[in-house]
């Protein structure tokens, strides 16, 4: 099951992994995640 996350007070792209992935980083609620996803899928995910 999927969470969708609201309110989300910062979202910024913050690097690439050694193994060409982009690291994006979440800040909600004075939390903070990240996740990658692989380089071939960033321009469909950032539209």
């Amino acid at each position: 099951m999927s969470k969708i996350t609201t309110n989300i007070d910062f979202f910024q792209k913050v690097g690439k992994t050694n193994d060409n992935r982009i690291i994006y980083q979440i800040e909600q609620d004075g939390k903070i995640a990240k996740f990658t996803l692989p380089a071939e899928q960033e321009d469909s995910f950032a539209k």
